[in-house]
Formats: C-alpha cells, sequence, structure tokens
C-alpha cells in the first residue's frame, strides 16, 4: 500500500507588494524533501507518494482546499512554519483534523525548530516536529509510519508526542548532512513551475528567472538571524557540478533567462565563487544572475570574474549605519566596508541592493540619521527596509524580552518584516511610529526626484517598463496600507 505524503506552503500574510516587486518564490525547502524522499523510497523499494501544494502561489479557497485535501488523503501532511504563519498553520490543521482525523500533521521550518515543545504545547492537532536539517529526520519518520510502528524515540532530530500519555518527547540532535550530493536535486516537477517564472523573482529583475542554491548554513552571528540556533554557524556546499546541472536543466525545461542564486552568503568561500564563475563562463550557460553577499566578503578582481561570468546584480545586508549599532548587533562589518563594497560595485558596473533594518532595541534618532546618511551615499539601485522582528531563536528576541519591549510574544502574525503593526516597541519608538520610520526611510530615497530619474533612465524595453510600473504600485500600496 502507498505512503501518501503531502508538503504544504501556507498562505501568505505580506500581500501584493512583494508580487509585484520580488515575486512569489517556489518553496525549494519543500523540493529538497520532495526530491530525497522520492531518490531514497527508491533506493529502499519504498511504495511512497509524495506532493506539494502551494497555497502562497494558488491562495485556494478553504472549502476547494478542503475538497483536495479529501481527493488526496494524505497520510502525512508536512507544513514549513515561519513565526508569524503558524496561527495559519494552525488553523489550517484543525481543518486537517476535523476532515482527515488519522493524517498525521508534521510541522518543520525555523519556528518549530527554535521552539519544538512550546510549538506542540500550541494545539493537539500537531503530531510531530522536524528540527533542523528534515531531509533524513522525515525519511526515517516516513518509514516507521508508513510501517505502522509507533515508537519514535530512534528518529534524531523529531519531537513528538506519545501515543499512550500525550507527553512532549524530543529525541537527540541529528548531525547535519555532511556531503550535500546525498541531499540531491529539489523535486520541482512537482511544482507549477511556469506559475512561478510569471513573477519577478528578485527586485529589478524582470527576466524569466530561476531560484538555486549552492549552499546551506551561515557561519556568522547576527542577533536578529535565528540561523546561529538552527545552522549553528556552519556552512556546506553543494558541489559545483551539481549546481551547473541543474542549472542547465532549467534552462532547458523551461527556457530560464536569469538565476536568482538564494544563498545567503554567495561569495563566502572566494576560491570556490571563483571557481563556480570560471566553470560557467567555460560551459557557456548565458545567462545572468544576482546572488546575496556581505560587503567584507567581496573585492575588485572577484566582482570582475562575478560580471565575467554574468551577474548583473547584488544585495548586501548593511543593517545600519550606526557603527555603535553595527556592532551591537555583532554584524561584524563596518561602515568603511559598506561604502568600498558599493564603490566598486558601482565602478565595475554591477547594481546594488542594499538591505537596512530600524527598530533595534537601543536604536535612536542619530543611529537613524546615520542610516539616512548612508543609504544617500552609497545610493543603491534597490532599497529594501525591514522592521527589527524579534523572532524566537534570535539572540535579540532574548534582548527584547528582557527589557520588557515585547506586549504580546505569543500574537505571532504581527511579526512581520512589514504590513502589521508590531507588538513590541524599543527604548525609544513605539510600535506605530517604527512603522512610520519604515515608511520614512523609504519614501525619503525611493521617491526622490533624483532615484526616480535615475529609475527611468535604466529602462530599456517594454518588459522593464511593465516590472517598474508593477513595482511601483506594490510601494504605494505598502506606503498607504492602514495597519
Amino acid at each position: 500500500m502507498t505512503f501518501n505524503v503531502l508538503l504544504m506552503q501556507p498562505y501568505a500574510l505580506t500581500g501584493n507588494v512583494f508580487r509585484r516587486v520580488s515575486g512569489v518564490m517556489p518553496p525549494l525547502n519543500l523540493a529538497y524533501l520532495a526530491g530525497f524522499l522520492k531518490k531514497k523510497a527508491r533506493a529502499l523499494n519504498l511504495a511512497l507518494d509524495v506532493s506539494i501544494l502551494d497555497l502562497e502561489l494558488d491562495p485556494l479557497p478553504l472549502s476547494t482546499l478542503k475538497r483536495e485535501l479529501l481527493a488526496r488523503k494524505p497520510d502525512l501532511i508536512g507544513f514549513t512554519v515561519n513565526t508569524n504563519t503558524l496561527p495559519s498553520v494552525t488553523a489550517l490543521s484543525r481543518v486537517v483534523k476535523k476532515i482527515l482525523p488519522c493524517t498525521s500533521i508534521l510541522l518543520g521550518g525555523p519556528h518549530p525548530t527554535v521552539e519544538p515543545e512550546k510549538t506542540l504545547e500550541i494545539a493537539p492537532c500537531f503530531d510531530f516536529i522536524v528540527c533542523n536539517e528534515g531531509e533524513q529526520t522525515l525519511l526515517e519518520l516516513v518509514i516507521k509510519l508508513a510501517n505502522g510502528e509507533h515508537d519514535f524515540k530512534s528518529v534524531n532530530g523529531l519531537c513528538f508526542k506519545t501515543a499512550e500519555t500525550g507527553a512532549i518527547v524530543c529525541s537527540e540532535a541529528r548531525p547535519f548532512i555532511e556531503d550535500l550530493r546525498d541531499v540531491g536535486s529539489p523535486a520541482i516537477e512537482l511544482l507549477d513551475y511556469e506559475k512561478y517564472l510569471k513573477y519577478p523573482q528578485s527586485p529589478g529583475i524582470w527576466k524569466k528567472t530561476a531560484n538555486v542554491f549552492t549552499e546551506r548554513g551561515c557561519p556568522f552571528s547576527c542577533t536578529f538571524c535565528a540561523s546561529p540556533v538552527i545552522n549553528k554557524r556552519v556552512a556546506r556546499f553543494f558541489p559545483i557540478d551539481m549546481v551547473l546541472t541543474e542549472i542547465k536543466q532549467l534552462k532547458e525545461r523551461y527556457n530560464i533567462k536569469h538565476v536568482n542564486f538564494r544563498d545567503s552568503n554567495f561569495t563566502l568561500n572566494r576560491k570556490r565563487c571563483i571557481d563556480l564563475c570560471l566553470e560557467m563562463m567555460r560551459q557557456k550557460l548565458d545567462i545572468t544572475w544576482n546572488c546575496e553577499t556581505r560587503v567584507n566578503l567581496v573585492d575588485k578582481m572577484l566582482l570582475k570574474i562575478m560580471k565575467a561570468a554574468g551577474c548583473i546584480k547584488i544585495s548586501f545586508g548593511v543593517e545600519s549605519g550606526s557603527p555603535r549599532i553595527l556592532k551591537e548587533i555583532k554584524k561584524g562589518i563596518t561602515v568603511q566596508d559598506v561604502r568600498k563594497a558599493f564603490r566598486l560595485c558601482a565602478d565595475i558596473g554591477i547594481k546594488t541592493q542594499a538591505y537596512f533594518m530600524t527598530g533595534f532595541p537601543s536604536e535612536d534618532i542619530k543611529d537613524l540619521d546615520a542610516s539616512l546618511r548612508l543609504i544617500e551615499e552609497i545610493k543603491p539601485d534597490f532599497l529594501f527596509v525591514s522592521l527589527v522582528v524579534p523572532l524566537p531563536g534570535t539572540a535579540i528576541f532574548s534582548e527584547f524580552k528582557d527589557q520588557n519591549l515585547i506586549s504580546d510574544p505569543d500574537r505571532y502574525e504581527s511579526f512581520q518584516f512589514f504590513y502589521q503593526k508590531p507588538s513590541w516597541r524599543t527604548n525609544h519608538f513605539d510600535g506605530t511610529s517604527l512603522a512610520k520610520i519604515q515608511r520614512r526611510i523609504y519614501s525619503r530615497y525611493i521617491l526622490s526626484p533624483r532615484y526616480f530619474i535615475r529609475m527611468i533612465k535604466q529602462i530599456n524595453g517594454f518588459s522593464q517598463l511593465q516590472y517598474y510600473l508593477n513595482a511601483f504600485l506594490g510601494f504605494f500600496e505598502f506606503l498607504v496600507k492602514r495597519r
């Protein structure tokens, strides 16, 4: 008898601005899980059916979703969960248990990983939580469920409720997969991939774009990020030949013209980055691409090689223009590093995107002014300003909590970078003020005549014009939307 696994991306909460500016990204985390399960099931001769349902891409009405679930009759449903989607996943899980009471509910992702016991306590409909990297843990759980077993203590990386008493048990932590070749390629054939290609996948990129990972993890300790807890400050890399094969298959299957590399630090290993670029040139992939990295992980020679290999945009996490704040959040960069990286990119001809944040616990007017001045100085082609969100698992969450700055730590739907009125404050600003500051920073730069003229001069063709018009509509919606 075939065991049926359904992996689900929950409904999005961020509205249309992201669809218009940077689209809807395929849930590659779920695709990797599905690909790994399919590969191992074939090797083990396990009768297994795996599918993916992305409610962010296709937000089905609840009545339609119920019919879809009843038709599929999954034995196990796995949700990927961020802090702000936990309420949505809780509601969906209750629906599942009502219409399919024998279906097991599994949660994975950042929030369940950092708060497994608390997450399982929230609702009786949750059965399992996979912590950290999920491929091997999910496989072992599926094998046990398919064989009708009920003792899961031997499955490392798993938290669950015992059948006898409902007590929560967490097994030993699972080591990371050392050789990412064993993970395999994401099963994008299970996604309605053509639909994602209709959307932009990164600000300023209007070409037909695919998303690709070349690494996992991050070795740094930024206080606003949960990666030090989730990834244990360990970075691992997919083999270069796997990355190139994946890109070539995407080109052949979907005629993609651009790749959005979704690594946190694409240039973390300088030699590997150069090797990857040289191989892209040698194989004449004939694509453009963008990536994300740190300002202190680029240099003139590296950027020239990257541009020659097709790089047209780099996103940098700047976070703040205040040296005091950069030191406080353990960013590990200086304002001088920022200036140098953006100047080099401008000189070489690579577009830039700057990530800034506002709302650090001790941030004051002087720190905000420093950020505004730095933005004007470095002149990024694209600007992304988010609120500092005290996400569970981050060091900054403890700072907010210890200083009694979070009014409602369990109002998870408010833990968003945009739109929602924050359920927290800082030492100098309340939640309403933080939202206004975020808009002020955006408006001062994006709506300036100088920036507008600069963007107009870059437009070359109808597709690019259409992208910028849609992006502006999304940005305008963000500015006027009531909280």
